[in-house]
């Protein structure tokens, strides 16, 4: 699961790796634990990040462009976030 975890925060952040604030966000956001996050998991998660600080994060939150920012993420479309 911490490797999926991984990923996911990769193609979030664009980096090659994820710090330890970014993996309790996303844990935290997962509330089914399942691995993934979807609709009110995913806004959960990004506005963990604006409150860290992530200036992407704070962007999406503040022009509610969560649309937007899913489509980055969710590379073949099916709403949930890996």
């Amino acid at each position: 699961m911490r490797k999926l975890i991984l990923i996911c925060l990769t193609v979030y952040m664009s980096v090659s790796y994820a710090r330890a604030d970014e993996v309790s966000d996303f844990i935290a956001s997962d509330f089914d634990s399942n691995g993934v996050l979807v609709g009110d998991e995913y806004r959960e998660f990004i506005k963990r990040r604006a409150k860290a600080g992530n200036a992407s994060a704070k962007w999406v939150v503040t022009f509610s462009a969560w649309g937007r920012a899913l489509k980055t993420v969710d590379t073949n479309g099916d709403g949930i976030v890996t």
